[in-house]
């Protein structure tokens, strides 16, 4: 079998449950600190942990995609920059990028640590935002979220996705 087409069957059968975020309400969070109200913004809190929030935010020509650990005064401090890749159960064998807006959850490993996410570091995906990753991040991983896709000829390819806690993330994006 090709490879790549191997990769790609454990990426679709890489076993995978969501219940991992809970949206924040626009008006609330970050969204709702932002000056401009006609960007896009999501923001979620991560069940693991809810001073962790995934947030995207930017404009149609590109979005920013990040986890940020929000502290007890409201501030946000970003702990990774990372791409979203979105699988979608209707669509089997493929994966798609992540747009917020077709975002339900992020996917979590079967197994492991109660803070794992399935990521992976094997990709081509060049960053469509505007915003550099934080200091000491050289790379930026692609993280599996569970969802509906809106625009499916957005097919990416990525290898395989491991179970890492957000901590190994960070560690590994710095290598």
């Amino acid at each position: 079998m090709n490879p790549r087409l191997a990769s790609l069957a454990l990426l679709v059968s890489l076993p995978a449950t969501g219940a991992g975020m809970v949206t924040v309400p626009r008006a609330e969070g970050y969204c709702g600190s932002v000056p401009d109200k006609s960007a896009v913004c999501f923001e979620w809190r991560m069940a693991f942990d809810p001073d962790v929030r995934f947030l995207a935010y930017g404009y149609e020509d590109g979005i920013d995609y990040w986890f940020s650990r929000k502290s007890g005064d409201g501030r946000y401090q970003t702990i990774v920059a990372v791409h979203p890749v979105l699988r979608d159960e209707s669509r089997p064998g493929r994966v798609f990028w992540g747009y917020p807006w077709d975002i339900t959850d992020v996917a979590l490993p079967d197994s492991g640590s109660d803070d794992a996410m399935l990521v992976s570091f094997g990709h081509g995906i060049v960053a469509e935002g505007e915003a550099d990753p934080p200091e000491g991040q050289k790379r930026v991983p692609a993280v599996l979220f569970v969802g509906r896709t809106t625009q499916p000829e957005t097919t990416v390819e990525v290898e395989d996705f491991v179970p890492l806690s957000l901590h190994e993330v960070r560690a590994k994006a710095g290598e």
